[in-house]
């Protein structure tokens, strides 16, 4: 019965009818909250995936083949941005660690030499305002690039963009940063 009513929602949706979808949603949210609960612990980040995982279904229905056991092809969807998220987590908390660890050492030299902390500071705080000389857009982009480590191809997805276009546009933020840095100076 539940899979008669999925192939009717998506025949409606595919035909312009999206309110459709959400009979897709109720038939389909308990089984794929948990399945993705299987990977992820965090039930904010469950929320969050399930939420992409709906999205990605709605934008890959069209060539969803009628009869071909939609939840398991829903499942599949659920996986990979499960695993997606997974690897997004640890290449945060690696370039976090790696961060930090520079950091350290950075600040460790710097204070035990007073006079070297200033100039650091300083360096700090014209980077901060060069950043904030940025175009919205490409500020947002720098920041979650580099700040919150996010990869070239989730920020691509995120902002409907090619990766060569963001790999081009970060490469003309840090010029134009080198720049204002260097007029700082």
């Amino acid at each position: 019965m539940a899979d008669e009513r999925i192939e009717q929602a998506i025949a409606q949706v595919k035909a312009g009818n999206l309110d459709a979808f959400r009979v897709i949603v109720d038939e389909t949210l308990v089984a794929l909250r948990s399945y993705i609960g299987f990977f992820i612990r965090d039930s904010q980040q469950v929320d969050d995936t399930l939420q992409e995982t709906y999205l990605e279904i709605f934008r890959q229905i069209q060539p969803y083949e009628a009869g071909t056991r939609f939840f398991i092809w829903a499942k599949a969807i659920a996986r990979f941005k499960a695993l997606g998220f997974l690897r997004s987590r640890q290449r945060k908390q690696d370039a976090r660690e790696r961060y930090l660890g520079e950091v350290e050492v950075q600040v460790s030299e710097a204070v035990a030499d007073d006079e070297a902390a200033v100039p650091v500071e300083r360096r700090v705080q014209a980077l901060m305002g060069c950043l904030e000389s940025l175009a919205g857009k490409t500020q947002a982009m720098v920041r979650q690039r580099y700040f919150q480590g996010t990869s070239i191809d989730d920020l691509a997805s995120s902002m409907n963009l090619k990766p060569s276009a963001v790999g081009m546009a970060l490469y003309r933020a840090r010029a134009a940063l080198a720049d204002c840095m260097e007029k700082s100076q």
